[in-house]
């Protein structure tokens, strides 16, 4: 059997509409009882962490989902091999280590270095 190419990260993001920030933050924060994870807007979830992210404009929430690998060419080759392609969904720090994808249904995932 051979190695891994892609495992989970360790980050959820939810893109939210500004008109449901405030509430999504103390469902998370007051009701879940999630600890801040020390950034703003930002808790733990078990070994992971949800990140609110405010999005104008948005109708409706959406989960980007974290995969990791210690191999960006090869992660990038297998996706395409299976018919998902890299995508410029969002602009990536400058030295960024990764991509942007879609699975089938359309959820969005960031494929990172590992450790990045």
């Amino acid at each position: 059997m051979s190695a891994r190419i892609l495992f989970p990260g360790s980050n959820i993001a939810l893109k939210t509409p500004a008109y449901l920030v405030e509430q999504t933050e103390r469902f998370y924060r007051d009701v879940v009882g999630l600890r801040p994870a020390g950034s703003r807007r930002s808790y733990q979830f078990g070994e992971m962490t949800i990140w609110l992210d405010e999005v104008p404009g948005l109708s409706q929430p959406e989960a980007w989902l974290e995969l990791q690998t210690a191999d960006l060419d090869r992660a990038r080759a297998h996706l395409a091999d299976h018919g998902i392609a890299a995508e410029p969904v969002e602009d990536l720090p400058p030295g960024y280590q990764g991509f942007w994808c879609r699975s089938p249904s359309g959820l969005v995932h960031l494929v990172s270095l590992e450790g990045e």
